[in-house]
């Protein structure tokens, strides 16, 4: 949908776009001083939908009306779109409506938008989703003209990774083009509009109306693959890439490949997308480098089979050119703070956003700035009893929702919000558990909540902790992957009676945050992975907690920190991977921790010959991990463990002949090796056969994951985590394992996943299963 202010640059304007479809379900800079007022009614403010109180229109298109609309309960502004009521009662448009419902429902990826809630209210279908904003990618061209280079490829590559993710789950999108990417203000793209995406199984379906009508050949012509024009029905993967390589020219040149004033008709522009040359990228932009003109060739091939076999492939042609810009996820709220000693490779510190963004903010300032007035006067006007609104990491407004000191919830209140946040919960009854992560899932009544599972949710503040104060059975807290956590969640949270796990990877916990971790008393286990401002300064009484499991990685622990810990005879895992610490802190460690089953030292300065001999003072260790093992005797030390399971590996790792006379030995980590590195040679002439699982992890080895794998030839198991280059050659030499039997898949492995069908070929009775965060 463009807002009425929006330009109409040449090749997406009104009389190109037959065949247009459902108005996009989020806010864009611009339309909300000027709506357009749905076909057939309003709803004025202050109407409820459901939990929704619709505060004013945003936009509406020829499927339905989108409006900027209230959570009553969460007080959290979403986009609610409609299916307009004249439509409700055309089978194909409700048939195309839920359709985009199943297909936003179906995913969840930082360069799409995400939806939050649907169903039916009164008679009609509505579909609540995040509310972003931004501008579309359309708008800029229209005002600021063609991107630059690196931009341009840093907006395609963003745009690629959100079309892998849908590709992945068997999802083609049909309509890639800049009016369908959005552009946030902290460099994120957005793909836009499933409303007419197709699943790859339906593609036999020839009954389903909305492939077959002539009179609506879905996609936007300026856009739209030879193949589409031919036969809908032969659309896939690589129709999008087509559609993104029609957008790579449209960023760089300012039009559509084939938009010119002489070929304006349907007929005139389905000739040239089948028949008519590709153009010359370099005679528009002399500054194409060669590699950008081969990609652009490559996306608008006239046939499917000559262009890019996926997403993750053209993700990774784009990677140099984008100038190793890639934000796929908003910048956290202080991204330069970041501890210089840590080396963990994984874990590279957060980029401010990319320079090229700085140029787009500065012309489109004023269209950013207008969206902020505009919902700070929203926010401003609407009455609330709840506490002064916080901003939040998004420019938007949003509350704490805090309740009351005297309000006591109950536990359907607690479920409720958690689900709408995006949460889970653990509840249980006494005898069992059962997870609760939707409405339908309600009501909970007399059950109580084991654990709360919010990582990866950014719609909550730390105060909106306090709900779970005092909970008697809450055991395990999971708050991973959230930025916006500081210490004051720990404030909020309390001591509790029976908390035993809690993690909070990534979060912005200091070390101020320690006394309140030491209040509680039955912790078991704590993940402070990531967590850049822990330096340990306070940490000296963590050995009077019953601590099994200690996650330190890639903070700023010190030894001055580890060296304060008193006897520790419940600790059996630490993780130090990338801490500054040194062969002090292992020596320290043998003596209050002998009892060790898992040590993590990767990247530390630890890293020594004399570090691999003080492994045999800890005689229960199960699991090791480093980077450096170019060390004499490193072998026959790992021998000497007489209960050994876990092994991992990093660069110059590959010298294990000797291992394969270790028995007890189950899982081998390959970790953190990339090209150029020493190492791995073209052949290995050892191998594991006792190894039953293989995990690879922070992988750029082209063609080399099979030559690894082909170590462990009894392996039944194998497993990726931020993983790339992963090649059609390693895909057929995993599935020739003869005892592989599953295959898991982690975040940051799309050319990965991108090849789970070339390997389900040769091995069909393999289970793939994806690992969330």
């Amino acid at each position: 949908m463009a807002a009425p202010s929006e330009p109409q640059p040449p090749s997406e304007t009104a009389e190109s776009q037959t065949g247009s479809h459902s108005g996009h379900t989020v806010m864009r800079a611009g339309e909300a001083t000027a709506p357009h007022p749905p076909p057939d009614g309003s709803m004025p403010a202050g109407t409820r939908i459901g939990p929704y109180e619709i505060l004013g229109p945003i936009g509406t298109g020829g499927m339905g009306t989108v409006y900027q609309a209230r959570h009553l309960v969460l007080n959290k502004i979403v986009a609610l779109k409609f299916l307009h009521t004249s439509r409700g009662s055309h089978p194909e448009a409700v048939a195309r409506f839920l359709r985009e419902m199943k297909a936003i429902g179906a995913l969840q990826h930082p360069n799409i938008v995400q939806a939050f809630d649907a169903g039916e209210a009164e008679g009609t279908h509505f579909l609540a989703m995040e509310y972003v904003p931004g501008i579309s990618i359309h708008a800029q061209l229209a005002q600021c003209g063609p991107l630059t280079i690196e931009a341009a490829c840093a907006v395609v590559r963003q745009a690629a990774s959100a079309l892998g993710a849908a590709h992945a789950i068997g999802l083609i999108h049909r309509d890639v083009k800049p009016s369908n990417l959005l552009l946030t203000p902290s460099g994120t793209v957005k793909l836009l509009d499933l409303g007419i995406a197709r699943w790859m199984e339906e593609e036999s379906d020839a009954s389903d109306p909305l492939l077959t009508q002539e009179d609506d050949q879905i996609g936007t012509p300026d856009f739209m693959a030879p193949e589409q024009w031919d036969d809908p029905r032969l659309v896939d993967a690589r129709t999008d890439l087509y559609g993104l390589g029609c957008t790579l020219h449209a960023l760089l040149t300012g039009k559509a490949p084939y938009a010119s004033d002489t070929v304006r008709s349907r007929t005139g522009k389905r000739k040239a997308h089948v028949d008519g040359p590709i153009p010359d990228l370099q005679a528009l932009r002399p500054d194409a480098p060669d590699e950008l003109v081969r990609i652009h060739r490559r996306l608008l091939e006239k046939k499917p089979e000559d262009r890019f076999a996926s997403a993750a492939e053209l993700i990774e042609a784009l990677r140099e050119l984008a100038g190793g810009t890639f934000p796929l996820e908003p910048t956290p709220a202080d991204p330069t703070r970041v501890d210089p000693a840590s080396t963990d490779r994984r874990s590279r510190p957060s980029k401010p956003a990319p320079h090229w963004l700085a140029s787009t903010r500065a012309r489109l300032g004023l269209e950013f700035a207008v969206l902020a007035i505009v919902v700070g006067v929203l926010a401003w006007a609407t009455p609330s009893s709840g506490p002064a609104q916080k901003p939040s990491s998004d420019g938007l407004s949003a509350t704490n929702s805090l309740p009351s000191p005297e309000l006591t919830l109950t536990p359907d209140e607690i479920a409720r919000w958690v689900v709408q946040v995006g949460g889970t919960l653990i509840v249980t009854d006494g005898s069992r558990e059962r997870p609760v992560r939707r409405e339908s899932d309600l009501p909970v009544r007399h059950a109580e909540i084991a654990e709360l599972r919010l990582q990866s949710c950014k719609n909550f503040f730390d105060a909106d902790l306090n709900r779970f104060s005092n909970l008697p059975a809450l055991r395990r807290i999971n708050l991973n992957f959230n930025p916006q956590v500081t210490d004051a969640a720990l404030t909020a949270l309390g001591p509790l009676p029976a908390l035993e796990h809690l993690e909070m990877f990534g979060s912005q916990v200091t070390d101020k945050s320690w006394p309140m971790l030491l209040a509680q008393p039955r912790l078991r286990f704590l993940d402070l992975w990531r967590c850049r401002h822990i330096r340990g300064e306070g940490s000296a009484g963590i050995s009077a907690l019953p601590i099994e499991v200690l996650k330190l990685g890639s903070t700023g622990v010190t030894d001055a920190a580890v060296l304060q810990w008193g006897e520790f005879p419940t600790l059996r895992e630490l993780a130090l991977t990338g801490c500054p610490v040194t062969i002090k802190t292992v020596r320290h460690l043998t003596k209050i921790a002998p009892q060790l089953q898992s040590l993590t030292l990767d990247g530390t300065k630890a890293e020594s010959a004399e570090a691999i001999a003080l492994l045999t003072q800890f005689p229960e260790l199960r699991e090791f991990k480093l980077n450096g093992w170019a060390y004499d005797g490193v072998q026959g030390t790992l021998l000497k463990l007489p209960h050994l399971e876990k092994l991992g590996i990093g660069y110059n790792a590959p010298r294990l002949s000797k291992m394969s006379d270790c028995p007890t030995l189950r899982t081998v980590e390959w970790l953190w090796i990339e090209p150029g590195e020493p190492g791995i040679p073209e052949r290995l002439d050892w191998s594991l056969p006792q190894v039953e699982r293989i995990r690879f992890e922070s992988m750029d080895l082209p063609d080399q994951y099979g030559l690894l794998a082909e170590t462990c030839p009894h392996a039944e198991i194998v497993e990726f985590h931020e993983c790339i280059d992963f090649t059609d050659h390693d895909a057929e030499v995993l599935a020739g394992l003869p005892y592989l039997s599953r295959l898991r898949l982690g975040p940051g492995t799309e050319s990965v996943r991108a090849r789970v069908p070339l390997m389900l070929l040769h091995r069909p009775e393999l289970v793939v299963e994806l690992i969330e965060r």
